[in-house]
């Protein structure tokens, strides 16, 4: 369990630094692109907020179903559920982080899209591997 488990932090920390290197590759070189137009930076702000909205939470939903599937008379979750559903959890915030670092990118890495690739960044962050529910503490 314990190599399962460091297996495990060690997708969250990649996954967390790839998203982590493209807002600073963003911020780095977007200042030094065309920007959008108005509308569509306003548009590609919209699709950020309503990813967020929409994905983190069925995140979380996916996560208990897939804990839920794996959950043993003891009340424990078996490692494989464990993974698996934290690496659905933290898949789809990658996928709200770097769509909105994208959208960021395109409008120069200007706007409160970044905010929303920092929120989803957050998210993913807080949920760090312990294994706690696969382990009685």
């Amino acid at each position: 369990m314990q190599q399962q488990l460091m297996a495990l932090r060690i997708i969250w920390a990649a996954m967390l630094m790839g998203q982590i290197m493209f807002l600073a590759i963003t911020l780095t070189i977007a200042k030094n692109m065309a920007g959008l137009a108005p509308k569509l930076a306003s548009l590609f702000l919209y699709c950020a907020i309503g990813m967020l909205v929409v994905l983190v939470p069925v995140a979380y939903v996916i996560r208990g179903i897939v804990y839920r599937s794996g959950r043993g008379e003891d009340g424990l979750i078996a490692p494989q559920q464990y993974a698996s559903g934290n690496i659905l959890f933290w898949a789809m915030c990658e996928g709200v982080g770097l769509a909105a670092i994208t959208f960021g990118l395109l409008n120069r890495g200007q706007g409160p899209v970044l905010f929303i690739a920092a929120v989803a960044i957050a998210v993913q962050a807080v949920n760090f591997p312990t294994g706690r529910a696969m382990r009685r503490d």
